[in-house]
């Protein structure tokens, strides 16, 4: 019989007979697969969401407290020193260490009443820290001024709303004592770690902490020459501008400039007043000429920046047991969390994986032998006219082979589809509290070609030996006489 016929005559009716009528079983086959790849879709995103915040720039930096007296129970000083040697010793475990400066200012938008004392980093460009903020695309701003000549300040989101600020302001107030001065924001970010609003340089620290008297020399007429303002969100001077002597001031490289769009221009005459268009009066901070303090005094931490969250785990203990320190144990007990929830995520994903698959091969086990069982002696009679074993072994695995395909990638699509809905649905029908981790999760369906590799070719292989074993050397006679 040619492959033609074969496939007319017996593959299309026997594969239309085991799939029932209406395709029925292939219905069935594929509900299972989508319940398991809606699981398997959330459990994955559960992960990836586990997996953002284990990396996130927050969760891998620890501080000790440089002001630990170690000698009041008993234990050793912990110093700089000690956390370098500590770094050089585990370097599989230790990306870097460093000194970290905090600081408290009063900040403020228009009203003076309305200031606000709050805490921040003093850094620069080369701090870890910031970089991590760079490298995990934290800010808001599509720009970012900040350089270690800079005048200015990084805030917080959270910050930028308490002050009535937007994305879009171009500048803050400081306040120090009697003076007041207007530093450029060089951007804004989600967040910054144990609950800071701002990152300062270290050349605006010197100004305020080393020079604060100076402020008012600043921003005296005579040490300016000339008046200075920034005009948000404009390119180019309108005539009325111009007709007022007002014209554009000529930037140099490292200027200390705001993250948004505008344009700074000057003027001689101070009468000049631009408040009105929505202008803000700002100054040239270098005219002082002041060296960057390198000098910042004692830091408030050593800060550990780790390579996972299980290396904090082990630096915790060690720590503990050396130098007598404990760790803030909300953050350690987070970052046990969070290790122990990526395990357990890992370990039921297998086993619902493992489950699947174990369900497949019992189904179509079950629907191909009960299949057969029912059509033994017409198979039989099919082989006493010279039908070949592996005709046989290879119909029924390329119908195996057929079922499963077909109804993984109609699961597949369909989980794809409608993944985001289910859980959307099924956190809606809950209840579930916004603050739950399940609001943050994203449906992420697995990777195609692997799924297919567990889901379709796995079962598809045990299934077909399983069938080889019941069907290979079967004779005519066993089958028409159902002796076996």
């Amino acid at each position: 019989m040619k492959l033609k016929d074969f496939v007319r005559e017996i593959g299309m009716p026997e594969f239309k007979s085991v799939i029932g009528k209406w395709g029925s079983k292939i219905f069935f086959l594929i509900l299972i697969l989508f319940i398991s790849l809606i699981a398997m879709g959330i459990a994955n995103g559960s992960l990836e969401y586990l997996k953002e915040k284990m990396n996130d720039p927050f969760m891998q930096f620890v501080d000790v407290d440089h002001r630990w007296d170690g000698a009041v129970k008993g234990f050793p000083e912990f110093n700089k020193v000690i956390a370098d040697q500590y770094k050089d010793d585990n370097q599989n475990k230790v990306k870097s260490v460093f000194e970290t400066h905090v600081k408290s200012e009063r900040f403020f938008n228009k009203n003076l009443n309305d200031a606000k004392t709050k805490e921040g980093f003093i850094l620069d460009t080369d701090n870890d820290f910031y970089k991590s903020l760079i490298n995990k695309d934290l800010f808001l701003t599509n720009k970012n001024s900040f350089h270690n000549n800079q005048w200015g300040v990084i805030i917080t989101e959270r910050f930028m709303n308490q002050l009535g600020l937007d994305l879009s302001s171009p500048y803050i107030n400081i306040q120090k004592g009697n003076n007041t001065l207007p530093i450029p924001i060089c951007g804004i970010v989600k967040k910054l770690r144990n609950n800071k609003e701002f990152i300062m340089s270290k050349k605006l620290y010197s100004l305020l902490y080393g020079n604060s008297e100076k402020i008012s020399v600043l921003k005296s007429d005579t040490s300016q020459g000339v008046m200075r303002w920034f005009l948000p969100g404009v390119s180019n001077l309108s005539g009325d501008l111009i007709s007022r002597s007002i014209t554009k001031t000529e930037i140099y490289a490292e200027q200390s400039l705001p993250h948004s769009y505008g344009l700074m221009v000057e003027t001689p005459d101070f009468s000049n007043d631009l408040s009105n268009i929505g202008a803000v009066r700002v100054y040239d901070y270098n005219v002082l000429d002041l060296d960057i303090e390198q000098n910042i005094g004692a830091p408030d931490t050593y800060t550990f920046l780790f390579r996972s969250p299980d290396d904090v785990l082990y630096f915790d203990s060690w720590i503990e047991e050396k130098y007598g320190i404990d760790l803030e144990e909300s953050r350690m007990e987070a970052k046990r969390n969070f290790g122990f929830f990526e395990k357990l995520s890992k370990l039921l994903s297998a086993a619902l994986i493992t489950f699947s698959i174990i369900s497949i091969i019992f189904f179509i086990i079950n629907l191909l032998l009960s299949h057969i069982n029912k059509n033994k002696r017409n198979l039989g009679t099919l082989k006493a006219f010279g039908l070949p074993n592996k005709h046989i072994i290879i119909l029924y695995s390329t119908i195996t082979l057929l079922l499963v395909t077909i109804s993984y990638i109609s699961a597949y699509v369909l989980s794809a589809l409608l993944g985001q809905v289910v859980l959307d649905s099924y956190i809606a029908f809950n209840k579930i509290s916004s603050e739950n981790y399940l609001n943050y999760v994203v449906f992420d369906n697995r990777n195609f070609i692997k799924t297919f590799v567990q889901f379709v070719l796995l079962p598809t292989t045990i299934i077909i030996a399983i069938l080889f074993k019941y069907l290979y050397k079967v004779t005519p006679g066993d089958l028409i006489y159902e002796r076996k």
